[in-house]
Parts: structure tokens; sequence; C-alpha cells
């Protein structure tokens, strides 16, 4: 795995792990909590996505298009060659990277 070495010198001083520790704590926690009732966390699980989507519904599909639409206005606007980094920074990935990190993020 190629790390830069931005990545590198955060992951010496214990960012990451920091990161790591609490993201580790709070799935191993919902894990347990989960094991723990036979057969009703299904139910717990879809009446607490029933709440969410018909309490925010509208704001979810409202974000997603205007996400959506900055995306493309981005992507093919005035700053589509926008380069971020300095002036000789060269992308960290390829495109074929990158595509597939965002296929797999989902």
């Amino acid at each position: 795995m190629i790390v830069s070495p931005r990545a590198q010198q955060s992951r010496t001083k214990g960012e990451n792990t920091a990161v790591f520790a609490a993201s580790l704590a709070l799935v191993i926690a919902v894990t347990f909590i989960f094991s723990q009732l036979d057969g009703s966390s299904s139910v717990a699980v879809e009446e607490l996505r029933r709440q969410v989507t018909d309490a925010t519904g509208w704001f979810t599909v409202g974000l997603a298009n205007a996400i959506l639409g900055l995306v493309a206005y981005l992507g093919i606007g005035r700053y589509r060659s926008l380069k971020l980094g300095g002036p000789d920074a060269s992308p960290e990935f390829s495109y074929f990277g990158w595509l597939g990190m965002l296929f797999a993020a989902g």
C-alpha cells in the first residue's frame, strides 16, 4: 500500500491511532448490543430507519440533489481544471484508483 508522507507523519503523531481506537470501540459496542437482542435487532433497526426516513426524507432527497448539482458544476464548470496542492503536486492515486475507491465506498 502506498502511503503519502503526510499520512505517514500523522500516523507517527498518534492522530490516526485515536480515531481508530474510537471507531473500533463503537463497532464493538454496537455489535455487542445487537448480538444480545436475539432476533429483535432487525425490528429495531428497521423501526429506526423508518423513523429517520419519515422525519428527514425530503431533506435527504434535497441534499442529495444539491450535492449532485455542486459536483456536476465543479466537474464541468469553470473550476474543472483547478489543481489542488502546490505547483508541482501530483495526484496520489490514479483515475482508476479513484474510481475503484468510489465504487468500493458505495
